[in-house]
């Protein structure tokens, strides 16, 4: 039980949960990425993980969080019925089973609703002993060797508020799993760390005391963290701005802004680094600054991790996020295929109608190709231009290129989408027809 045990999950398995009859789902370390058409239970699955996460957290010093009645599968009744309106009924019991490695060691849980009126069980006493222990031993007064994960779920509405600290965080260890399992959080209690942090180095330095090696080490690790996700957006050195009570970025110019200003992408962005970097610090703080982002395992989910961000960012930011933190294992989702171009085939999971598929390949291709081959997804529009531009494609192949008809509809098109460097199958066009020529 040390800091090369690992933290992952493994496998999941639903039954009866929201849109699911039964799904069985495997993960991957260090990511897992899914993906599917809206409904396809993308998030549903990262909910049902944070419900089965609960059980682990409770014991780390987080909150519990059971199944709701909104999550039982509902089914059509009295479809046979002339007279009766067909209603919908939900269907128990709501299950989960999780496989999962906690400190280097396996263990199987389950986790049950079986009733409208009833209460989700707890889940194996085996784990939650375990991990209880876990957490004794790290905070201990000599369990400095022994460390704690992040556990950790961003949702869609994640850090987007940014809030003037206004209250005081709890100075333990088990502050890093303050409302770590709610997908909506913002940054206030992020907000209230950083502050207490900045504190104590700025009251050290005032009585003419060495500020603590502790809090100088723990934002030195949120700063680097901040500096590798944040390297493709031109923003870095996160400070805590005393007279505002915000946290300000810094940009290549030297511009000095508060995160409450900049835009989503770069605020949800800047949030993930220094709020995961940051319950690393609270969870771990006797480590050094490299140790810190370098040794401490978790298991994160993050629901659309291309949120507001830029394409280029959406190809950086999963990569980013691995380099940050090497010992975590991510489980997100996406819409986006540039981040699929980043992420290999085995660690890619196609959600369609409760079946789970894994892609040949992934990695390396360009974004056209993966919305075609992964996300099912013509890569041109259904638009007046493309209609046109496929019919004078048709008469370039019936061997009608030069005819009047077409080169109208040639320059239309060229007009319409910018001529050959935009439109490749014009290119394609031109080269059919100057065969041709030679052939005859």
């Amino acid at each position: 039980m040390g800091f090369d045990d690992d933290w992952r999950i493994n496998r999941l398995t639903l039954l009866n949960y929201r849109c699911f009859r039964d799904l069985s789902l495997d993960f991957t370390a260090p990511v897992t990425v899914m993906v599917g058409i809206n409904g396809s239970g993308k998030t549903a699955v990262l909910d049902a993980l944070a419900v089965m996460l609960a059980t682990v957290v409770k014991e780390l010093g987080g909150e519990s969080e059971g199944f709701k009645e909104r999550d039982a599968r509902v089914v059509a009744a009295d479809l046979r019925s002339v007279d009766a309106v067909a209603t919908l009924e939900p269907v128990f019991p709501v299950r989960a089973e999780v496989e999962a490695t906690l400190s280097g060691r396996t263990f199987t849980w389950d986790r049950v609703l079986e009733s409208e009126r009833g209460r989700t069980t707890l889940g194996s006493v085996d784990v939650r002993r375990f991990v209880r222990s876990v957490a004794d031993r790290a905070r201990r007064p000599t369990g400095e060797t022994s460390g704690l994960p992040v556990v950790a779920y961003y949702g869609v509405e994640r850090l987007i508020k940014v809030r003037r600290a206004d209250g005081h965080l709890r100075a333990s260890r088990s502050s890093a799993y303050a409302a770590t399992l709610n997908p909506n959080s913002d940054l206030t209690r992020l907000s209230e760390f950083l502050e207490s942090l900045a504190s104590q180095i700025t009251n050290a330095i005032a009585f003419g005391d060495a500020p603590p090696r502790a809090a100088l080490a723990q934002f030195a690790a949120i700063e680097n963290a901040c500096e590798i996700v944040l390297a493709s957006t031109g923003w870095s050195r996160p400070r805590w701005n005393p007279v505002t009570r915000e946290l300000t970025l810094t940009d290549e110019s030297g511009e000095t802004l508060p995160l409450s200003w900049m835009a989503s992408g770069i605020r949800i962005a800047a949030g993930l680094a220094i709020d995961l970097s940051s319950r690393m610090a609270r969870a771990n703080p006797h480590l050094g600054s490299g140790d810190l982002l370098s040794r401490t395992p978790g298991i994160v989910m993050i629901d659309e991790v291309d949120l507001h961000l830029h394409p280029i960012w959406q190809q950086r930011i999963v990569p980013s996020l691995a380099e940050a933190f090497p010992r975590v294992q991510f489980i997100l989702t996406t819409h986006s295929p540039q981040v699929l171009s980043t992420i290999e085939a085995e660690n890619i999971r196609i959600l369609n109608d409760s079946r789970v598929r894994v892609p040949e390949h992934s990695a390396g291709l360009r974004s056209d190709v993966v919305l075609q081959k992964i996300q099912g997804t013509k890569p041109e529009p259904d638009t007046q231009q493309r209609r046109q531009l496929d019919r004078y494609i048709d008469l370039v192949y019936a061997n009608q290129g030069t005819s009047p008809v077409a080169r109208s509809m040639r320059s239309m098109v060229e007009e319409a989408m910018g001529g050959i460097e935009n439109v490749p199958e014009l290119a394609d066009a031109d080269a059919y027809m100057a065969v041709e020529d030679l052939e005859f």
